[in-house]
């Protein structure tokens, strides 16, 4: 007997609050079951926010600075041996001109006009990857779980033009972690032979049926 095959997916998603950098959340994800069919490939998505909170003061008391604020993290999802599976950097620059500080208060200082406070910045971000590799394929199917290890790491940055300056900054970030396991699952086709059989029985019983209406008539 002939064997087909088809497609199918399983699906399971884990979340990480919203947490300040830099942070690891081992993630138990459930494995791919092989009594389902045969795992083909496994896909991992990770996304959610980047936020915080961006100072930046120039102590420069004879020239203005021109300061580029960067809030940015590397969001990664790795395996138990903390090799890459997928990674995303999100990242937003804000670029402002600091006037010249008056000498008066201590440094540094984040107030305008010679500094800068900025609020509430965010940033999305969400990165997907698969694999086929015959060892990760091995390493999800199980009946238990699997530990990954899902990493934000902060890396907020500044730069000015006055050479007296200094940064400040207050990084967030949370995180969803989507997996996706693609499997095979087969299934039996009759042969012609066996088709024919089928539609041998199923004239037979039209005739006898068909002979028992005139029998009756």
């Amino acid at each position: 007997m002939a064997v087909s095959a088809f497609a199918d997916t399983e699906s399971f998603s884990y979340s990480v609050p919203t947490t300040t950098t830099t942070w690891t959340q081992v993630i138990n994800v459930d494995q791919f079951n092989t009594s389902l069919g045969t795992l083909t490939s496994v896909s991992y998505t990770i996304s959610g926010t980047l936020t915080g909170t961006a100072q930046a003061s120039n102590n420069s008391t004879t020239s203005e600075d021109n300061v580029e604020l960067n809030l940015k993290a590397t969001l990664k999802l790795t395996r138990p041996d903390n090799t890459t599976l997928v990674q995303s950097v999100p990242l937003t620059t804000t670029s402002v001109t600091l006037a010249v500080w008056d000498g008066n208060g201590a440094t540094p200082h984040y107030t305008p006009p010679s500094g800068i406070t900025l609020e509430g910045l965010s940033v999305s971000y969400t990165q997907t990857s698969s694999t086929t590799a015959p060892l990760d394929l091995a390493l999800f199917s199980g009946t238990g779980t699997i530990p990954l290890n899902m990493k934000a790491t902060g890396n907020s940055f500044g730069a000015g033009d006055s050479g007296n300056d200094t940064f400040n900054f207050t990084t967030l970030a949370n995180a969803q972690v989507d997996i996706v396991y693609t499997y095979s699952v087969s299934s039996p086709v009759p042969e012609a032979g066996t088709w024919a059989a089928i539609g041998f029985a199923g004239l037979a019983g039209g005739v006898t049926y068909f002979r028992r209406r005139q029998a009756k008539a």
